[in-house]
């Protein structure tokens, strides 16, 4: 993970990781760390589905979709229905 966050900077991504304890080595390699203290599964499961969610509605909805996975719409709203 170190080197995939440490080649993806240098080619200009912005990088994220999750992490716990004190951050480790991840933390120097990416632009934004995550440490989650207690627990660290449960905080990386939650944002985990939050950004997978966000980024495949607007995927969905860049590609011409009608029906958007998580219900998210490609203008960001979130619907009860995976309708927009």
């Amino acid at each position: 993970m170190i080197r995939v966050a440490e080649k993806a900077r240098k080619k200009g991504a912005i990088t994220n990781g999750l992490t716990g304890g004190e951050g480790g080595l991840l933390k120097g390699a990416v632009y934004l760390c995550i440490i989650g203290h207690a627990q660290t599964e449960d905080p990386h499961l939650a944002l985990d589905h939050a950004l997978t969610g966000g980024l495949a509605g607007r995927v969905a909805m860049a590609e011409g979709a009608a029906l958007a996975p998580q219900g998210i719409c490609g203008d960001g709203r979130v619907v009860s229905a995976p309708i927009c």
